[in-house]
């Protein structure tokens, strides 16, 4: 049995959609955040409806992402799992407020 620490916990949901497989995730303590850069004109919300799914550990998250067509991750965790894994370019990631956020799809 694998007990996951409280800081080592991060939202996963999937979504199916025909033949799409898209994964939403975050680490615990973003979701409901609401994040700005006005210079930027960047607004996210970590929507609950949106990210709460099932508390997942990190080595789940990258074999859900495997399959995954697309993905939506907020948090230094999940976005780092993410970029470690090669599923997401440095490049792609944004920061707000110091919280990385990164997007994929498969084509």
């Amino acid at each position: 049995m694998i007990v996951m620490r409280a800081e080592d916990e991060i939202y996963v949901k999937i979504y199916t959609i025909e033949k799409e497989i898209i994964v939403t995730a975050c680490d615990k303590e973003v979701l409901g955040l609401k994040l700005k850069d006005p210079q930027r004109r960047i607004s996210f919300y970590v929507d609950p409806a949106y990210f709460k799914g099932e508390l997942k550990n990190i080595e789940s998250l990258v074999e859900i992402l495997r399959n995954a067509t697309s993905a939506n991750l907020v948090g230094k965790r999940v976005v780092e799992a993410a970029l470690k894994a090669g599923l997401v370019h440095s490049e792609a990631i944004i920061e707000v407020e110091n919280i990385p956020i990164a997007f994929f799809t498969r084509v």
